[in-house]
């Protein structure tokens, strides 16, 4: 995609809790501008230290050890979570920070708080994990979700030397969770692992020898799992979410897609009964994620709706700070 503005520095504030969006939104900065240009105020806790973060490592170390040798007015853009509101609400006021602000909301609720930001100057942008398709048409929030991080992958096998036909992992947050994998239970050779936590290697391991990898929903509607499933070389079978999501995959060109665990065993039946047309599917998903998908592309699609959107804003900062 086209990266559009290009800010020269950027500055994160997370809320008091690390999340997804935020850290996966810092990540795609600095690998697009350089650690140099992003400045990082992530706090950091105790669930920092949970597999499910451990893509994120890197945005950690960083934030923990990183410095800020730039004052808040080189910020070109600034990029807050929902949660941490209060926290930049006196900087922006004090006119600390004269650039465009943008809010990501990472909580799995509807568009109740759109203008959380309203009245902080000089312009503000709002962005969504989960922006459901249902959202208003008036709304001005844009969907941004998951990016995914491509290392530690380890190396893909052939999709015909992959020696587990099914791949169902999952712990029980929803109440469909316990149906779908008692529905894949009744498959032959199917690699069923409910409420069971296996070391991430370990599962990067196993996803890289599956041929059919299931994603359903799991708190929300914004499962890791769907861009897990590709990146691995797997052909995802999931449910379909109702969210915006942007260059998302298409049915039966990038991915296959279910409703109910009946659905779900018709279509991994297919799947495993034609391997050859599976295997197209998932090399389209996987190059598809590797194009579309990553968290470089999070961070420049977010850039790029603010650079149209901030205009004015823009002008105005060049016009104070020249340099």
């Amino acid at each position: 995609m086209s990266k559009g503005w290009e800010p020269k520095y950027v500055t994160l504030v997370s809320g008091e809790s690390p999340c997804r969006g935020m850290d996966g939104l810092a990540d795609g900065f600095m690998r697009w501008l350089g650690k140099e240009r992003v400045r990082l105020h992530l706090v950091i806790g105790d669930s920092a230290d949970i597999p499910e973060f451990e893509y994120f490592r890197p945005v950690y170390d960083w934030a923990r050890t990183g410095t800020w040798e730039w004052t808040t007015e080189q910020t070109e853009l600034l990029v807050v979570s929902t949660r941490s509101v209060p926290k930049i609400h006196d900087w922006v006021a004090a006119g600390k920070f004269l650039c465009p602000v943008a809010s990501l909301d990472p909580r799995d609720k509807p568009c109740d708080e759109i203008e959380v930001l309203t009245g902080l100057s000089p312009v503000q942008v709002s962005f969504k994990l989960e922006l459901p398709y249902t959202a208003d048409p008036e709304c001005v929030t844009f969907a941004c979700p998951h990016g995914y991080v491509l290392e530690d992958t380890p190396p893909l096998m052939p999709y015909a030397d992959r020696t587990i036909p099914v791949l169902f992992l999952g712990g029980e947050t929803n109440l469909t969770r316990r149906a779908l994998a008692e529905a894949l239970q009744t498959l032959p050779n199917a690699k069923v692992l409910f409420n069971e936590r296996i070391d991430r290697t370990q599962y990067r391991q196993m996803l890289a020898n599956t041929k059919v990898g299931v994603a359903c929903y799991g708190a929300g509607f914004a499962s890791y799992r769907y861009w897990e499933v590709p990146a691995h070389g797997a052909l995802l079978v999931a449910q379909p979410p109702p969210i915006l999501i942007p260059h998302n995959f298409q049915r039966g060109t990038h991915a296959l897609f279910y409703l109910t665990p009946q659905e779900l065993l018709e279509t991994v039946t297919w799947a495993l009964d034609h391997p050859t047309e599976a295997e197209e599917i998932a090399k389209a998903g996987t190059a598809w994620l590797i194009q579309h998908h990553l968290t470089i592309h999070r961070a420049q699609y977010l850039a790029e709706i603010v650079g149209l959107k901030c205009q004015e804003v823009l002008v105005k900062r060049q016009l104070r700070f020249p340099w």
